[in-house]
């Protein structure tokens, strides 16, 4: 995802790009470092594909890559965090 637009959060980055299909595609970042449990990032994600689902009809062919770039408080409030950089524009 070299082109597109970047967004960053305390704990997460955003890069959203057009992908000239008709469908919105998810990339998920999830390193060891900012979450050490696997249960803990294996939540997440779930929870992020989730949003995702639930969003994917105004995201329409756009490329969306979710990193987590610091230490991550609350996972229920991580979706809230994306949805705010995204609409961001």
């Amino acid at each position: 995802m070299a082109c597109g637009r970047r967004h960053r959060g305390r704990s997460l980055s955003v890069q959203v790009r057009a992908n000239g299909l008709p469908i919105a595609r998810l990339g998920l970042i999830i390193s060891k470092r900012h979450l050490p449990r696997a249960v803990d990032r294996n939540r997440l994600k779930r929870l992020l594909r989730e949003w995702f689902r639930l969003n994917q009809e105004a995201l329409q062919g756009r490329d969306l890559l979710v990193r987590i770039t610091g230490p991550v408080g609350r996972l229920e409030t991580i979706t809230d965090d994306v949805h705010q950089l995204v609409t961001q524009q």
